[in-house]
């Protein structure tokens, strides 16, 4: 009965990480990854030419840590699952903060990153591209669409 519960639960996080988005690293078939850390941030903004908008990255340690997290590399690029780094659309501007810190056993944290955009920035899809790591823990890369209307 326990096992069962406990295949519920498992089943259940799957589901809902799948709907909601997650870019921590994929797990490994056979581990509990129930007590590791993970970062949640929206994939996807809409946005209009001349507007600032923000996105949360939450940072859940669980067991893991301590260590320093951090997010860099924030690039343009082609496309989802892309690496082939484009040069940033003049008009559109992003900044992290923060983007590192010291994080510890059992706590949440987050980071905004803000994206903003001139007036005169073409409507269209932009891919933005980060590396994501927190020592001794995890090391990715996630990616979120930017929709200009």
């Amino acid at each position: 009965m326990k096992k069962l519960i406990i295949l519920c639960a498992v089943t259940l996080v799957v589901v809902l990480l799948a709907v909601i988005g997650c870019s921590a690293p994929k797990p490994t078939p056979g581990l509990s990854h129930l007590s590791k850390a993970r970062v949640y941030h929206d994939d996807f903004i809409q946005i209009k030419p001349g507007e600032t908008k923000t996105i949360e990255f939450t940072l859940e340690t669980r067991k893991d840590g301590p260590g320093i997290f951090k997010i860099w590399g924030i690039s343009h690029v082609s496309g989802e699952y892309s690496d082939a780094i484009l040069p940033m659309p003049e008009g559109l501007g992003v900044n992290l903060e923060p983007e590192s810190f010291m994080a510890y056993p059992d706590s949440t944290y987050q980071s905004v990153l803000t994206i903003t955009t001139s007036p005169e920035l073409a409507p269209g899809e932009y891919w933005l591209r980060f590396d994501q790591e927190f020592e001794r823990s995890f090391r990715g890369y996630g990616w979120i669409r930017v929709t200009v209307e």
